[in-house]
């Protein structure tokens, strides 16, 4: 494979892993763009962009050394990966949102120092020890669907791709809160974080019902 993959692959995991809301990083960006203050909520954004691809790219390529080492891990990692995609998948499809009003949950705190924006957006992902078991289980998921195959010399690409996915999407719901600050509807985004959890539950089945036949025949 070549590292477009993996890049690609990044780009989509950090989008996509960045649509619920419950997270800290969400609840400030949202709240910097409720408040108007769109450009601190990006530069927030760019540190925790950059905080998660160097985080996702370690533990992409820490699996890859691991499956070297231990190739009956591969096997267990794919298992693993159906599974997070079962629970994420149907947990998204549950609860939708998670969060049905954020603009009473988050008070505004607006900087005037480009700097702290920064630097708060990496310590928020930095300082979440978390972080690594959920980009290691979303790894594991990767791995599980055949799509991509963990190794040292691809975690830059997929560290890269993970970064330009969570500014991404962080950027563009910046980008709709300026534009339907007033009547952005918590419906239509919380149809969609159901569509995504559907979405995500099929393909952990259809993964899952793949490994099954595979260790069968």
């Amino acid at each position: 494979m070549t590292l477009w993959v993996e890049l690609v692959a990044g780009v989509l995991m950090g989008f996509f892993g960045s649509i619920p809301v419950a997270g800290p990083v969400a609840l400030v960006v949202v709240s910097r763009g409720l408040s108007g203050d769109t450009r601190g909520g990006l530069r927030v954004t760019l540190g925790a962009g950059v905080a998660e691809g160097v985080l996702a790219g370690i533990v992409f390529g820490g699996l890859g050394l691991a499956i070297q080492e231990a190739p009956g891990l591969e096997r267990v990692l794919d298992w693993l990966g159906v599974a997070v995609l079962v629970l994420i998948g149907g947990w998204f499809s549950w609860k939708g949102l998670g969060a049905p009003s954020i603009q009473t949950e988050v008070a505004s705190s607006t900087s005037d120092h480009p700097g702290r924006d920064f630097a708060l957006g990496v310590s928020m992902v930095a300082g979440n020890p978390g972080m690594i078991g959920t980009w290691g289980g979303a790894i594991a998921a990767l791995e599980g669907s055949g799509a991509v195959q963990a190794s040292l010399s691809a975690a830059p690409a997929f560290g890269l791709g993970v970064a330009v996915g969570v500014v991404a999407w962080f950027w563009l719901g910046l980008l709709a809160l300026r534009r339907w600050r007033s009547s952005l509807s918590g419906r239509v985004m919380d149809a969609s974080v159901r569509v995504i959890g559907v979405v995500l539950l099929l393909l952990g089945v259809a993964a899952g019902s793949a490994l099954y036949g595979a260790s069968s025949a």
